[in-house]
């Protein structure tokens, strides 16, 4: 399912006003970081996610059309990935943890069940946990190798066919200038 584009494009021309505001393809629709903090995001459900100070939450619930975003809509996301994943005939198991990932890692690191843990972070200055060396410290506490994978941006470039050539005749480019003569 597709993001609403239009919603897309209200929020991008109220959020890119300000500084430090980065734009990225995500949960399979947009979303904006501000300063490396995920602000809000156009999801393919159709819905607008707002980040809300958490003291705000509760008088913000009780608006119209307006509800908590939280496990019950990661484990739906979650589940729906594995079950793709299963479809391409992997062996795939995820948990839906604390938004912490060390207390997430803390919470659910068993050895008897996992034998490969794999980081996926945004790119460089863009990601808070890469400040925080998340790879190296998810390794200290599971003793394993950790896989890190950096997300980025499917955009395919911005380009059209190659222009039909041309005859240069004998000025070469100038000749684009010059007018023919019969």
């Amino acid at each position: 399912m597709a993001y609403d584009e239009m919603l897309a494009e209200r929020v991008r021309e109220l959020i890119s006003a300000r500084p430090g505001v980065v734009e990225r393809k995500m949960f399979g629709g947009l979303g904006w970081m501000i300063d490396g903090n995920m602000a809000c995001g156009v999801m393919s459900t159709e819905a607008l996610l707002v980040r809300i100070e958490p003291d705000e939450v509760e008088a913000a619930c009780r608006e119209p059309h307006v509800h908590e975003f939280g496990r019950e809509e990661a484990q739906g996301r979650l589940d729906q990935a594995l079950e793709q994943w299963r479809e391409q005939g992997l062996t795939a198991a995820g948990v839906v943890g604390d938004p912490d990932p060390l207390v997430a890692v803390h919470e659910t690191w068993d050895p008897r069940n996992f034998d490969e843990v794999i980081v996926s972070t945004l790119p460089g200055q863009t990601s808070k946990w890469l400040q925080f060396d998340l790879p190296h410290r998810v390794q200290q506490i599971t003793g394993l190798d950790v896989s890190h994978v950096v997300a980025a941006d499917r955009t395919p470039p911005r380009y059209g066919p190659p222009p039909e050539p041309r005859e240069a005749g004998a000025l070469g480019p100038l000749t684009l200038r010059a007018p023919k003569r019969h």
